[in-house]
């Protein structure tokens, strides 16, 4: 920025000026930084991210957390694993770093969950799954398949039906879990 019309002053750390002129500098965009007197914004790495704008260091760019990843350099945010699938690394830089999370399991937001008590994994639910809104609860009703009324399950993470046992004499189911 210009102080007097004889000085001309250094863009910040964090600001930018690619013009001859300026009067002002410019703010560096989250998933960026600059040290000072930058012509350009430097972008964090693939596989990091920074939600910071102005940053003024390669220090605000952090590794992706794990089941998230970053493909692209200057990432703002990192994405979530696909659905079903999980990763235990940080700095992921592909969704193909991803594993479909383990039987008994289903995944959402790059986290595996096992089926509660009283349902079981369904292994033909990844292709009912399609595009649009879910949150945990509809993940895992579509994952993990009911008992049905009249029988029961105490397993967590059970991968088939023969895990739901009619229930004994004298007791009674009319719920599904």
């Amino acid at each position: 920025a210009q102080t007097s019309n004889s000085t001309c002053m250094a863009c910040s750390p964090g600001t930018f000026s690619s013009v001859a002129g300026s009067s002002t500098c410019q703010t560096c965009a989250a998933g960026s930084y600059s040290s000072v007197g930058a012509t350009m914004c430097s972008q964090c790495p693939i596989g990091t991210y920074s939600g910071v704008a102005g940053a003024s260091s390669v220090a605000t760019c952090v590794p992706c957390p794990q089941g998230m990843f970053s493909s692209s350099s200057g990432s703002a945010s990192c994405a979530p694993c696909p659905l079903g699938t999980y990763h235990n690394d940080t700095g992921s830089t592909s969704a193909s770093n991803c594993k479909p999370c383990p039987r008994g399991q289903y995944g959402i937001f790059g986290v595996c969950y096992a089926c509660p008590a009283g349902r079981y994994y369904n292994e033909h639910s990844a292709s009912a799954v399609g595009t649009g809104i879910f949150n945990l609860v509809t993940i895992m009703e579509l994952y993990c398949i009911s008992c049905p009324i009249g029988y029961f399950s105490t397993i967590v993470g059970s991968i088939n039906s023969s895990s739901c046992t009619p229930c004994p004499l004298g007791f009674y189911s009319n719920v599904t879990a």
